[in-house]
């Protein structure tokens, strides 16, 4: 009886040590996938700025549309207000930057494009971070930093 219980705490120990190689090897493999992702992801990054590529593939549905709906509006713009609504132009101006942008980043690049909306707009910057916290909660961008948020693309 005694000679059946050190067998079985033999083997038992056997198992335990098999089974932490194995997960070893699994954490390996999986530091070896992460890695080779990363470099999918970069490849991909260089054949598309290669190849003229832009965020067109990248960019999530619901965005497409929306810069599609800005940008084929066929009726002028408002004379009244002399630019669009503060989110629609917020976009416009995070779609032609590629790289994440801080607020007032963001609030200058849209004085420059339409002059006439620091007449109508009180302050511009805190209704730029008022569009971009909205456009966060509904998916549209993501937050990068304090202030600083990017176009949210497919798969991040």
């Amino acid at each position: 009886m005694e000679e059946l219980k050190e067998q079985i705490g033999q083997r038992l120990e056997l198992l335990h040590r098999r089974i932490n190689e194995l997960m070893e090897q699994q954490k390996a493999t999986e530091r070896q996938i992460k890695a080779y992702k990363e470099l999918v992801r970069h490849y991909h990054a260089v054949y598309e700025a290669e190849h003229g590529l832009g965020m067109e593939k990248q960019l999530e549905p619901e965005i497409i549309e929306r810069l599609e709906r800005i940008l084929s509006e066929s009726e002028p713009v408002k004379e009244t207000k002399g630019y669009k609504s503060i989110p629609d132009v917020v976009l416009e101006v995070q779609s032609e930057k590629t790289d994440a942008l801080h607020a007032s980043e963001i609030a200058k690049a849209i004085t420059q494009k339409y002059p006439a909306i620091e007449e109508q707009v009180k302050n511009i910057e805190k209704r730029v971070v008022v569009a971009l916290v909205r456009g966060v909660q509904q998916g549209l961008y993501e937050r990068v930093g304090r202030n600083i948020y990017k176009l949210k693309t497919k798969g991040k």
